[in-house]
């Protein structure tokens, strides 16, 4: 799109890591990517949700625990009858929910501010 050779553009973005300090995980990610595309056809690069993207928040409902995106839209409904075990550190301030998903017992971890006044409630 731009005009340029694909070796141009992936030794300038090799140059812009080099300055960048960006740590060795993301640095390793990006010098993969760069790597790979010249097998990449279009616009297929694989592309990682923002971090507020990932958050959801937990409506407890009569029936089951919602869990809602950012946008407002359910992501996914956990009926009690499937939760296993419930608990909650208020050092760490770590709500953990044990749940019963084909089978298997899964453990999910939510990091919160305001799990307090749902305890107490």
């Amino acid at each position: 799109m731009c005009g340029t050779g694909q070796k141009a553009s992936q030794q300038k973005i090799r140059r812009l890591l080099g300055k960048a300090h960006i740590g060795l995980v993301c640095s390793k990610t990006i010098n993969q990517l760069l790597d790979e595309l010249p097998q990449q056809q279009g616009n297929a690069i694989p592309l990682k949700p923002l971090g507020s993207r990932m958050m959801l928040f937990m409506e407890v409902c009569d029936d089951a625990v919602v869990l809602r995106a950012v946008t407002g839209a359910i992501t996914e409904r956990w009926w009690y009858e499937r939760l296993v075990n419930m608990t909650y550190s208020p050092k760490t301030k770590v709500l953990c929910l044990w749940r019963r998903h084909e089978d298997k017992v899964h453990m999910h971890k939510f990091y919160t501010k305001n799990v307090e006044s749902f305890i107490s409630a």
